[in-house]
């Protein structure tokens, strides 16, 4: 290349788990359940708030109707395992302050 290369070296951080992926789906859909959400209703409105809360929020569009919708900086299957766990740890305090207890993960060393 005429302006020579960029090379960029970082540690290599393993994805996130499917026992974190699975905790944190059943207990954001049985969240979801108990303010009777379907599993769409549930994604949309709970996934996308606990994204936005954890990740930050990327950019808000408003609708005609007045609606506002936020768009997360980051999704949770970009997530690696520490920020998956940041994910988890978010939904537990947000549910919480909305009256809904999950039982927080027992952590395996």
């Amino acid at each position: 290349a005429p302006l020579g290369f960029l090379l960029t070296l970082e540690p290599i951080k393993p994805r996130h788990t499917n026992s974190q992926r699975g905790y944190y789906w059943r207990s954001i859909n049985a969240w979801g359940k108990s303010l009777g959400y379907s599993a769409g209703e549930t994604e949309r409105t709970l996934h996308t708030l606990v994204l936005c809360e954890a990740y930050g929020t990327e950019k808000q569009v408003q609708l005609t109707d007045g609606q506002i919708i936020n768009f997360p900086k980051k999704r949770s299957s970009k997530a690696n395992r520490d920020e998956y766990s940041e994910l988890i740890d978010v939904l537990c305090r947000v549910a919480s302050e909305q009256g809904y207890y999950i039982e927080p993960p027992r952590r395996i060393a």
